[in-house]
């Protein structure tokens, strides 16, 4: 009966490393996001995007709600970096 007991302790361990290590690897390959209050972008084109360092979401050019000092990248590398859409200027992208 002893042997039986340790083989189960033994594969119920090793289930539960695996699960830990498979959780991990998929939260490795989602960026994490500057902010919870606004849902990630469902598609991200290959369009420019203007973020800036102190905020959480990325906007058109143009969007009267940007604000500070800003920087160009494309709307992947702000995905990438854990930026997400502006909900009055990038509505497309969430889906909705």
């Amino acid at each position: 009966m002893a042997v039986r007991t340790w083989w189960a302790s033994a594969i119920a361990a090793t289930l539960i490393l695996a699960t830990l290590l498979l959780v991990r690897a998929r939260d490795r390959q989602f960026p994490t996001l500057k902010t919870q209050h606004s849902p990630p972008a469902v598609r991200a084109p290959q369009t420019l995007v203007v973020v800036t360092d102190e905020g959480k979401t990325f906007h058109v050019p143009n969007c009267p709600y940007l604000h500070g000092k800003r920087r160009v990248l494309t709307a992947q590398e702000a995905v990438r970096e854990g930026y997400v859409p502006c909900v009055r200027c990038e509505r497309a992208l969430l889906g909705r």
